[in-house]
């Protein structure tokens, strides 16, 4: 061995490494200290490319196997790990409103949607102010708003709507956005059933419903991505994606494999994530959602292929969650459904190269779910790497009630490691999780407290993965922000940077009494937006 490089990584490990020397052949074998890599690859007989494993703070030596023998240590092998993460400090606030727009006295006074940060210090995000149906005392009317942060500075507007769509029925609830001034936003109107699609371009925001060219309609918009500032894909549940190119958007039909003029479709598109403005791949469902099948676009030309099954002949039913973070290496969440009530809804990892190879990681059931209520992923899905993802999953144990897990596909490997409960709380929900790297990632959700309490008061809650241990704490409204919350949770969450993450859900208020057929019940009549920042340490 000659050189390492680089030199130091963080102790939660998965630091890619260039090992230098001579002699070296396949089969080589590193360890860091008395620790094996996690990965090595052979470049030449003279270069490993190598994942370091977790490993305490501290110096060791890296050494290389090889059949002629075993390397030296050396100053040249030397290796530092540091403490390279740190998670930030949580800070809940109510979500802001326009100017002009207070919050209505009525339930679902206003929601926050999804966020995302372009850099560090900007971050965009989406939801709704006011009650749909109603108007504010100045006769500003509920509907879609648009939050930017800059620096820590908050503006909120009222999002633009095109001609004839109804304010108070319409909502935004995705968005992406590939660089700073550059996005793209979805949501719907018309109970819901109707699409909207939304660019920021040039300082302004321009809006336009999701109808087919060939005048087919319009569709909900349920999924988006953009590979760069003017390339995007939208998907609906038609199936149709939408292609945004050179400032338009553009309908194209989807067609499941093996469909023939004049059939049925039967089939609906479930995600969609773009690795540049030229790669994307689309996931969905057929033949009455029982296969699984994906779309490949390449500049704008689509290939679609079935979802084959899996080695142990299990057939993927839907599509949950995809991820590209190359072109052409893509990750499709699946699920397999074996039977209701059965207790062993597995799912799996899919690794999908240029669309047509197909590799699983199935994520198997724990030993101590329970029968009747089943394993199951959360559908959410983040990738740090090409072969690296975190996914949340659910299940109810025998022995410790309702337990929410992280599985992490790790280079061929799926690892699942509960996550670590408020005190005290009975169970937690986790909505959403984003990863920066493989050893920074943060999960967002609820927890209820213990004991039975109707309604369900929830509380907020944020899980942090930072050093290669998962850490919880909950956070509400600072004291003074009226009105004070009884029940809040957490449905999404955007990290720029380790350590810096914006999460937006909602809160409920104002608990009254009503009968349920002789038997009083409680329900809450208030609800309105909440954001957590997390700032760095």
């Amino acid at each position: 061995m000659t050189a390492v490089a680089a030199d130091h990584g963080a102790t939660v490990g998965y630091s890619r490494v260039i090992v230098r020397g001579s002699g070296f052949t396949t089969g080589s074998q590193v360890t860091f200290g008395s620790t094996p890599a996690a990965r090595v690859k052979v470049l030449s007989t003279q270069a490993l490319a190598v994942d370091a494993p977790g490993h305490r703070h501290g110096v060791v030596h890296v050494r290389v196997q090889t059949k002629a023998g075993r390397s030296r240590t050396s100053d040249e092998d030397r290796y530092t790990y540091v403490h390279q993460v740190t998670p930030g400090t949580w800070q809940a606030q109510t979500a802001p409103v326009p100017p002009g727009q207070p919050a209505d006295d009525s339930v679902d006074d206003s929601q926050q949607g999804a966020t995302s940060c372009p850099s560090p210090t900007v971050c965009y995000s989406v939801g709704s102010a006011g009650t749909a149906g109603s108007t504010s005392g100045d006769g500003a009317q509920a509907g879609p708003v648009i939050t930017t942060r800059i620096d820590g500075q908050v503006t909120t507007q009222q999002a633009p709507l095109p001609t004839g769509v109804d304010r108070s029925e319409a909502s935004l609830y995705q968005i992406d956005c590939p660089a700073v001034g550059s996005c793209a936003a979805a949501g719907s109107y018309g109970d819901g059933l109707d699409g909207l699609l939304l660019v920021l371009a040039n300082g302004t925001w321009t809006a336009q419903t999701a109808k087919l060219d060939a005048g087919t309609g319009h569709a909900r918009v349920q999924g988006l991505s953009c590979g760069a500032p003017g390339d995007c894909i939208a998907i609906s549940h038609d199936p149709v994606l939408y292609r945004l190119h050179d400032g338009t958007w553009t309908g194209i039909d989807v067609r499941p494999p093996g469909w023939k003029p004049g059939q049925p479709l039967r089939a609906y598109l479930d995600g969609v994530d773009c690795a540049s403005a030229a790669y994307c791949l689309v996931a969905g469902a057929y033949d009455r959602g029982s296969k699984v099948f994906v779309d490949q676009l390449v500049d704008g030309k689509q290939s679609v292929r079935a979802m084959p099954k899996s080695p142990g002949g299990e057939q993927p039913g839907g599509a949950l969650g995809v991820q590209c973070r190359a072109v052409g290496r893509c990750t499709v969440l699946t699920d397999f459904y074996r039977g209701p009530y059965s207790g062993t809804d597995a799912s799996a990892f899919v690794t999908v190269q240029d669309g047509r190879s197909f590799a699983f990681r199935t994520i198997s059931v724990p030993g101590d779910a329970g029968p009747e209520s089943g394993f199951a992923t959360s559908g959410v899905l983040s990738c740090p790497e090409v072969s690296v993802c975190f996914d949340a999953v659910e299940y109810s144990s025998r022995s410790d009630g309702y337990v929410a897990a992280v599985v992490r596909l790790d280079h061929a490997k799926v690892h699942r490691i509960s996550l670590p409960r408020p005190d005290p709380a009975e169970q937690v929900f986790v909505g959403d999780i984003d990863c920066v790297t493989a050893g920074a990632c943060t999960a967002v959700g609820s927890a209820e407290p213990v004991g039975d309490v109707d309604p369900f008061r929830y509380v907020g809650a944020y899980f942090s993965f930072a050093n290669g241990v998962w850490t919880t704490e909950v956070a509400q409204p600072a004291a003074g922000q009226e009105p004070e919350p009884t029940s809040t949770s957490y449905a999404t969450v955007e990290c720029p940077a380790p350590g810096a993450c914006v999460a937006g859900g909602t809160y409920e208020w104002d608990i009254e009494p009503y009968d349920d057929d002789g038997t009083t019940r409680y329900a809450y009549q208030n609800a309105s937006g909440i954001v957590g920042v997390e700032t760095p340490n």
